[in-house]
């Protein structure tokens, strides 16, 4: 049975094992942008310790079973006073779904993460996507969500 609940200390290691897997798909798309650390996973288990004890991040696990199978993490985020979006915006990042299952996992997460930020006066969620992610992308799109910014980067040869 698939659940989705706030993530606890013990969750940390599944969830550095998700993006660890994503982290290898997405340097197969932009090598040098994308370039995974060899202390990636050290790194991320410390920095999602971190995001656990702060305030103002919530941090999301998709459980079947024993296992973890989805994760994010959202906080509020600045917008420049140039853009009045209306109520509060939320950056989703780390927005991860095992063996891409999109269509349970990935709208499970989606359906508490909206029943949660639309207690805040939501004015906009944001999801960064990689540009080749065309799951995450089909999966966003098919739910209304509309893509804004893509970034290009550009780097001198090794």
């Amino acid at each position: 049975m698939l659940i989705v609940r706030d993530a606890v200390p013990q969750d940390i290691d599944q969830i550095v094992e998700l993006l660890e897997a994503k982290r290898l798909e997405l340097e197969t798309w932009a090598p040098k942008f994308w370039k995974k650390s060899p202390e990636s996973a050290t790194i991320s288990s410390a920095f999602f310790k971190t995001l656990l004890e702060d305030p103002n991040v919530t941090i999301l696990v998709a459980q079947n079973g024993a296992a973890i199978v989805g994760c994010l993490q959202y906080r509020p985020t600045f917008v420049p006073p140039v853009y009045v979006p209306g109520g509060t915006t939320w950056m989703v990042d780390d927005f991860v779904v095992g063996a891409n299952d999109w269509e349970r996992v990935g709208e499970a997460m989606l359906i508490e993460l909206e029943a949660r930020t639309i207690k805040e006066i939501v004015g906009q969620l944001i999801f960064p996507v990689p540009k080749k992610d065309d799951a995450a992308s089909r999966f966003l799109e098919q739910k209304g969500l509309i893509p804004t910014t893509v970034w290009w980067t550009h780097s001198k040869p090794d």
